[in-house]
């Protein structure tokens, strides 16, 4: 089974699917790591690969963690230095990006640049996790004002 499935991983990376043929191999490789600082494994079931899929195109999974959120939640609070409005609806964008690892439809270098200027700041140290990253991802798209 685990090599079935490092084939799988290694297909999703390699070639992606119709609707995750945009992202590149790289970004393919940065949701299933996303997805694995998540949920703790890489994906299984078929319910997880469509999930997989889902987050590559800006999407919540189905397959939800509410420990993953309350993570994203602490770091929400270390950025923005309040508690996330779960009712607002750019908190709520911040903390998926954070806790799924969400791949917004079209990227913005400036806007990723500027995260990573924000993170630095707040972290003082280079992003190297996939939480790092998601955390980037959510100071660039989410729409909260730092």
């Amino acid at each position: 089974a685990n090599d079935i499935i490092s084939g799988r991983i290694r297909d999703f990376i390699n070639q992606g699917t119709e609707s995750t043929a945009k992202l590149g191999a790289g970004e393919r490789a940065g949701v299933l790591n996303s997805y694995k600082s998540s949920f703790g494994k890489f994906p299984q079931t078929q319910a997880e690969w469509e999930d997989i899929i889902r987050i590559s195109n800006n999407q919540l999974p189905l397959i939800t963690n509410s420990e993953a959120e309350e993570k994203a939640k602490i770091e929400f609070k270390k950025i923005y230095q309040r508690e996330a409005e779960m009712k607002n609806s750019n908190d709520q964008t911040a903390i998926n990006l954070m806790a799924y690892g969400l791949r917004p439809d079209r990227r913005d270098l400036d806007s990723e640049r500027a995260g990573l200027r924000v993170f630095v700041g707040i972290y003082k140290y280079l992003p190297v996790s996939a939480l790092d990253w998601d955390t980037i991802r959510a100071i660039a798209y989410s729409g909260v004002n730092i």
